[in-house]
């Protein structure tokens, strides 16, 4: 059995965003392990408990492609919510102006 996964976003070959599970540099699409109303990442997520032993239990190769072969997506790909930390934002506002000051034509006096 694998040591664990990783969960993934990805585009399937009809172009729709899928929830998917890295199993040892493969991909599984997490619908073939948990079930279709694990559409996304985040129904995974919501449903943690009952999603995370299953997952865990998956079999390396099992309907799995290449991640190599994949365009990742997003892992979340529409979150609820959307946190920032401001802890650099003063240091990047005095960055833009210094950049703004250096780039900005002299005035015509």
């Amino acid at each position: 059995m694998p040591d664990g996964y990783r969960l993934v976003s990805f585009v399937d070959a009809h172009q729709k965003p899928q929830a998917g599970v890295v199993i040892d540099g493969r991909v599984i699409k997490a619908g073939d392990i948990l079930g279709t109303q694990y559409a996304s990442v985040i129904d995974i997520l919501r449903n943690w408990d009952e999603a995370h032993p299953r997952l865990a239990r998956a079999a390396a190769g099992a309907n799995s492609a290449s991640l190599a072969d994949l365009k990742l997506l997003a892992p979340l790909l529409y979150p609820g919510a959307l946190f920032c930390a401001g802890a650099n934002y003063w240091d990047h506002l005095q960055e833009m102006a210094e950049i703004a000051k250096r780039v900005r034509p002299a005035d015509a006096g």
